[in-house]
């Protein structure tokens, strides 16, 4: 099996409220075929194949090989592992690292990306544009979120999988998804019951915490 790198920023205290909290993947429901999108939303991710500034596995200089915007992917069921990774630059350095992550298969992955950054991403399927507008869910499970695009704002409650090794969620302010844009996040046991509000223009990750549902 090929490994990845570990993720940088998956653990995080946030302010004087001392919370760490650690993203990975755990033991889950069945992975979604949806892109991580339930009930009250129509239409996932577009495919890259319908979307001529698409693309697909590799290592990118954004602003010569894709242009600078915000990406989505549905997360093959069978990906062994996703990993995306944004860069300042293009010398593998630790330090030069702005965001990585792993997401699960099922997942609805989104990144953003500026002229001048590098994107590598690995097992997560083709890349589209994301859709500026569309139907916002009231419902979903695994991966990145948009509030206000592809989720709706307001509360939402789940409850954790009695299998699940690992539920983490956090919600950032903006797409940059680093340690400095994170409003609040949380890891929950199994069986937990989980609650978190969300407003339009942040972005959200949930990971292993189940089908989180709109009060």
């Amino acid at each position: 099996m090929k490994h990845k790198k570990i993720i940088i920023i998956g653990a995080a205290v946030i302010g004087t409220l001392g919370i760490l909290a650690c993203s990975g993947a755990g033991n889950k429901d069945k992975p979604s075929s949806d892109g991580g999108l339930g009930a009250g939303s129509s239409s996932g991710p577009v495919t890259a194949a319908k979307d001529p500034d698409g693309f697909g596995e590799g290592t990118f200089a954004v602003g010569a090989d894709i242009k600078a915007g915000i990406y989505a992917s549905a997360v093959p069921d069978d990906s062994v592992n996703c990993y995306v990774e944004v860069s300042r630059d293009n010398t593998g350095s630790v330090d030069s690292i702005i965001h990585n992550d792993n997401l699960s298969p099922g997942s609805h992955a989104l990144v953003q990306v500026s002229d001048g950054q590098y994107l590598k991403t690995s097992g997560c399927g083709d890349w589209a544009s994301a859709s500026a507008t569309g139907p916002q869910s009231t419902t979903f499970t695994e991966g990145i979120f948009r509030v206000g695009n592809e989720i709706a704002p307001g509360q939402y409650t789940a409850t954790v999988p009695s299998d699940s090794s690992n539920c983490y969620y956090s919600i950032s302010k903006d797409g940059s998804m680093g340690i400095s844009s994170i409003v609040k996040n949380d890891n929950l046991n199994a069986g937990a019951r989980g609650l978190i509000t969300v407003k339009a223009g942040q972005w959200l990750k949930a990971d292993g915490c189940g089908t989180w549902t709109k009060q």
